[in-house]
């Protein structure tokens, strides 16, 4: 529900207090209004607030005698339009900003002639509501990449930098906000915690805050998680090395070492040396080899040709950086 503020300024005809003591028995009746008084009102259901003549009366004060109990609120400075108990002023959304004069009197019952001066009763109507919100639920991502980051930077002061963007992108990000008056935009902004050790994970506060077309906001928070758990992928395997038994050992040497540097540091050439991908950018992917050095496949070689070719396994193992792992 939305509510107004509404303030009062009172300023009396002749005064703050004033009185008519003409043909009054007992003493006239006189009349004070506080100059700076503020209420917000709440509307109805049907987004209207009700301003009444008991409600703006309870802000002027009797100061006569004792029996100056009636109050009457008026329409004009006159008094020629009552607004009478049980009658109403409503103001909506339209009305913010603009003011609403009414006077008030106190008098003695039946006794016209002890009526106050006309105090005049000025109502200032403001929206002072912000609106109705609800964060999108929180949200889980495998890459930093995947974090949706819309809008445009905004500065906002005594606050600081935001990312603005409109109603519907929040509402297409999974929150909701509805005012009254209407909404104006939304900003947001993000506290990242980065995981140490992959730099790809990490957690996300994005604060938002949601205005009306009036200046209210209310904020709200979501929780973003990004967590890589998905492992690199060999799109080409690592091609095989086939050395001549009566090879030189500075041959073969030279051909594993450099069979070894290609593999483990991809230029990602097909059909020459490993392909591998990762499904997030920023991760930088390492790969090792067991056995990982010449010389230790050297040592799996026999020392001479032998009727049945020697096979050594080299196992290439890919790693993102944050725990993921593929072989071949």
């Amino acid at each position: 529900a939305v509510s107004r503020l509404l303030m009062l300024v009172c300023f009396a005809v002749l005064g703050l207090s004033a009185s008519v003591s003409a043909q009054c028995p007992g003493g006239s009746c006189s009349i004070t209004c506080p100059p700076d008084i503020s209420l917000c009102l709440a509307p109805d259901n049907y987004e209207h607030s009700e301003i009444t003549s008991a409600w703006v009366a309870s802000f002027a004060n009797p100061s006569g005698p004792s029996s100056c109990t009636q109050k009457r609120v008026w329409r004009d400075p006159n008094g020629n339009v009552e607004l009478e108990a049980g009658q109403s002023i409503w103001v909506d959304c339209d009305d913010v900003g603009d003011h609403i004069d009414l006077w008030v009197t106190v008098e003695k019952p039946l006794w016209i002639e002890c009526r106050s001066s006309f105090v005049r009763v000025r109502v200032h109507i403001k929206d002072c509501e912000p609106p109705a919100v609800a964060c999108p639920p929180m949200g889980m991502f495998d890459c930093n990449d995947d974090v949706p980051r819309p809008g445009t930077s905004i500065y906002i002061p005594f606050a600081g930098w935001f990312k603005k963007i409109s109603l519907a992108t929040f509402q297409n990000l999974g929150g909701s906000a509805t005012d009254a008056c209407g909404i104006d935009f939304v900003v947001y902004r993000d506290q990242e915690t980065v995981d140490p050790v992959c730099k790809t994970n990490r957690t996300i506060d994005r604060e938002f805050w949601v205005f009306d077309v009036n200046g209210n906001h209310r904020h709200c928070n979501q929780m973003l998680v990004v967590a890589d758990n998905v492992p690199p992928t060999f799109v080409e395997n690592p091609a095989d090395l086939e050395i001549a038994c009566d090879a030189s050992d500075a041959a073969k040497i030279a051909a594993i070492t450099d069979w070894l540097n290609k593999n483990r540091h991809p230029g990602n050439q097909a059909g020459q040396d490993a392909v591998v991908q990762d499904n997030c950018d920023e991760n930088m992917v390492m790969i090792t080899a067991a056995p990982g050095t010449t010389a230790a496949i050297l040592a799996q070689m026999p020392n001479a040709c032998d009727p049945n070719p020697r096979e050594v396994i080299v196992v290439f193992t890919a790693n993102d950086g944050c725990g993921n792992a593929a072989t071949r």
